[in-house]
């Protein structure tokens, strides 16, 4: 029984790995141009939970990045709402 649910837990835990965090989240960044602002939180999250692998699938999907013509919210549109 032990065996077995170590042998599902790193299953899962590839499984997840092999597509990144981004990703996973955000579906419509797939397979976009590599250029314009880095997602910083979908970063974290890659170095954070199943390092080297999922890192580089976001970064060579271009999930990692924000969509041409996204505008960050400024801290004062933040603070307004």
């Amino acid at each position: 029984m032990g065996q077995k649910l170590i042998i599902c837990i790193v299953a899962v835990a590839f499984l997840a790995s092999i597509s990144g965090c981004a990703t996973i989240f955000y579906p419509s960044r797939h397979n976009q141009q590599a250029k314009g602002s880095l997602d910083v939180a979908m970063l974290i999250l890659d170095i954070l939970f199943f390092f080297p692998i999922s890192l580089i699938v976001d970064l060579i999907t271009g999930a990692l990045y924000y969509p041409a013509g996204y505008c960050m919210p400024s801290v004062e549109m933040i603070l307004q709402n």
